[in-house]
């Protein structure tokens, strides 16, 4: 059986509301590096600066129900539009990004799906038996615009929040006992600052100007990138909205990572990193106990930064992504199948039974 992926997305808008869908493009992208061909309701995300070169393209003589897979986001909901009707045949998927708090409920559009892949995962708190955790991960965008540079890391640590969060509040010791040791840089773009070449341009609209070359270049001379977010859920460990752009981008740029321990906070994501290794941990009740640990551990920071990175694309690079969904859903033979030697899937595939 031939596998086939339909994307349900909302068209690029102007670049304060993109309807940036990240999740999608990695999945996407994942899934096309094994030969699984990819279509949608519209044209989404350009690769280049060719007008045509759209990794998600939109093709009529391919509908929804002709697919293996049909994969909406929660960008539907966020920008107020209503979900297109689902087909019965196909593998429902829902990629849910949002920064929804599962406290106050859970989205009406969660029982329409055979697969919930939620990131913000909070263990401890309940979910519907379809949701499994999920995170950001990497697009090839970000690998690009991250590969690490030869030379040696500034003793630098970059701190390069755009908004407000409880849990950067919180953390803010975290930085000041960490100034003893590493120069904070707190450099900001405005979000109206337009990268000056055509391919950045492009990558600044689409991620609904979230992508800028300056902020990159301080990232891949730093040590360390703050990548505090989101809240805690009192008197618990939890914490929720703590999945992060910056985490994923230090990691790949190989600088290391410092949040909170995210297995003790209670985070959930398929692969979990581990403190001290994959990224750098923090106790806001005890800022000090950091500033120890990189004293007594020179060359700590340079390690973790690699770890890191190596630890984040083999888990989360699009392929591993689109492998684990694929087997999440007992699909991951037939990809292997639909490839064949050539690496290219063979088109839509019929209804799928026995779900």
């Amino acid at each position: 059986m031939s596998i086939s992926a339909y994307f349900l997305c909302l068209p690029q808008g102007p670049p304060d509301r993109a309807a940036y869908q990240h999740l999608a493009v990695c999945l996407a992208e994942g899934l096309s590096a094994l030969g699984i061909p990819v279509y949608g309701n519209c044209n989404y995300w350009r690769r280049s600066p060719d007008p045509d070169d759209y990794l998600i393209k939109h093709d009529p003589a391919v509908d929804a129900a002709a697919c293996t897979l049909v994969v909406a986001t929660h960008s539907w909901r966020d920008y107020g539009v209503r979900l297109p009707e689902l087909p019965s045949t196909s593998l429902r998927v829902f990629l849910d990004g949002s920064d929804e708090d599962p406290r106050k409920g859970y989205r009406d559009d969660y029982p329409r799906f055979d697969l919930v892949l939620r990131t913000h995962y909070s263990r401890g708190l309940p979910y519907p038996s379809n949701v499994r955790p999920w995170a950001f991960g990497l697009s090839n965008r970000i690998i690009r615009a991250t590969t690490p540079s030869a030379g040696e890391r500034e003793p630098v640590l970059l701190v390069n929040y755009r908004v407000g969060h409880e849990l950067r509040r919180v953390a803010e010791p975290v930085i000041t006992a960490l100034s003893e040791v590493l120069a904070v840089d707190r450099t900001v773009e405005p979000l109206e600052l337009v990268p000056d070449s055509s391919a950045a341009d492009l990558q600044w609209r689409q991620t609904g100007r979230r992508h800028h070359p300056n902020y990159y270049r301080r990232l891949g001379r730093a040590s360390l990138c703050a990548c505090f977010g989101g809240m805690r859920v009192p008197p618990t460990r939890i914490i929720l909205q703590w999945d992060s752009w910056r985490l994923w981008e230090s990691m790949s740029a190989g600088t290391a990572a410092l949040h909170m321990d995210l297995g003790r906070c209670c985070a959930g994501m398929p692969v979990m990193p581990e403190a001290q290794r994959q990224c750098l941990a923090a106790d806001p009740s005890r800022p000090e106990m950091l500033v120890d640990y990189l004293r007594a551990e020179v060359g700590s920071l340079g390690r973790i930064g690699r770890e890191g990175r190596a630890w984040a694309l083999a888990n989360y690079a699009p392929q591993p992504v689109a492998m684990r969904l694929l087997d999440a859903l007992g699909l991951s033979q037939g990809a292997r199948r639909a490839a064949g030697p050539g690496g290219a899937a063979r088109g839509p595939a019929g209804k799928m039974t026995g779900r």
